[in-house]
């Protein structure tokens, strides 16, 4: 049997990343409307304070009820941001076709989103709504513009290196 190749395993680790990421969101989405609450309970309790600082910026009067809601809507937004980034850097490495490394993984994202929100209808005591896809594939926007930034950002620096590598080299030919 042959040994993989850096490039196979690389592939296959961002491959996996970003299918644990989607595993992530639909085992969250299977659980009951209790755990899910008590679940978040505990992430509320721990970001509390910042979140009541936040919520009067935005005009938005800091009760109970909306410090849930907005850590709620804020984890979906940041679970999909997450898949969006990992989607987005496993596209690209597969190809450079910026139509292709943006658009697929988008569509990914939204098809994950809608089945998540399916998931949540047959889920007690939880409901899928459309507003979580609107949030959720927003985060998966944002991850994907984010990797995209990331990706143009590596490509400028190793283009830089290799102009600065350029005069040098011709020097030494000299």
């Amino acid at each position: 049997m042959r040994k993989p190749t850096k490039r196979q395993v690389i592939a296959l680790l961002l491959i996996l990343c970003t299918l644990g990421a989607q595993l992530f969101i639909f085992s969250n989405s299977l659980k009951g409307g209790e755990e899910s609450a008590k679940q978040s309970g505990a992430v509320v309790e721990v970001v509390r304070p910042s979140v009541e600082q936040i919520l009067p910026a935005v005009k938005v009067e800091p009760t109970e009820d909306n410090v849930v809601r907005f850590v709620r809507k804020a984890a979906h937004f940041l679970e999909f941001a997450l898949l969006g980034f990992l989607c987005c850097v496993t596209a690209r490495y597969f190809t450079k076709k910026k139509s292709v490394f943006l658009t697929v993984p988008f569509g990914y994202c939204v098809l994950t989103a809608l089945a998540d929100e399916g998931i949540q209808l047959f889920s007690q005591g939880r409901a899928g709504r459309f507003t979580d896809v609107l949030i959720d594939s927003g985060g998966a926007l944002t991850g994907l513009l984010f990797a995209f930034g990331c990706i143009a950002l590596a490509g400028w620096i190793k283009n830089r290196k290799k102009e600065k590598k350029t005069p040098v080299q011709k020097e030494e030919i000299k």
